[in-house]
């Protein structure tokens, strides 16, 4: 199913990619931006890979709305750059580490794809279990002699510090700070991500709304 991210006219070879950090958020200010760049003589950068005979966007989903916006077939106009990846865990570092510098300044959605990466390399059938797996990861580090782990622990362990050679968070860090995220409610998040609550405030807000 094509996303609504896009416009409509959307050329029918052209989907976002689900594991495109941007799946379900759009920036008008940031296509704008955009706009002004190509009308400026930019060619932006479209990155995509093959699937089902379609080109899937997982990164310049807003370079492609721009160029579309303004009449012009980002086949001819951009510059479009066709991957390939090994996994859906893979799609999703590439498109949240192309984003990273921005991300850091939204937290909620950082956590997000990042979760949803570890959930997928840990093989985890549900949330759940992906962050059972995590908080026995930081009791193992930051409890040393009081946790005996098994193979599986030492297994999941080198799996979690591998992806985090990539991010700009240490795992302990994420698993004590950042897993509360995934517990706020949608107006609570935009809220954080949108500058308008600090992460801890929201967590603050966030334990007392579930305790009421």
């Amino acid at each position: 199913m094509t996303a609504k991210f896009f416009i409509d006219g959307l050329a029918a070879d052209f989907q976002l990619s689900e594991f495109n950090i941007n799946y379900d958020f759009k920036n008008p200010d940031h296509v704008e931006l955009l706009k002004k760049q190509i009308e400026a003589g930019a060619k932006l950068e479209i990155v995509c890979y093959e699937e089902d005979s379609k080109l899937k966007i997982i990164d310049g989903g807003h370079s492609y709305e721009a160029y579309m916006s303004l009449g012009l077939d980002p086949k001819e106009h951009a510059k479009i750059i066709v991957e390939k990846f090994q996994s859906p865990a893979d799609l999703l570092a590439f498109s949240r580490h192309r984003n990273v510098a921005r991300l850091q300044q939204e937290p909620t959605r950082y956590t997000k794809s990042l979760f949803q990466e570890l959930k997928l390399r840990l093989e985890a059938k549900t949330d759940q279990e992906a962050r059972s797996i995590l908080r026995r990861y930081y009791n193992l580090k930051e409890y040393h002699g009081k946790y005996k782990p098994t193979d599986v622990d030492n297994n999941n362990v080198i799996i979690i510090d591998r992806v985090f050679l990539s991010e700009p968070v240490k795992p302990e860090s994420f698993v004590s700070n950042h897993l509360p995220y995934l517990n706020f409610p949608s107006w609570l998040a935009d809220m954080v991500d949108n500058g308008q609550l600090t992460p801890g405030h929201a967590t603050a807000i966030n334990t007392l709304e579930e305790a009421s």
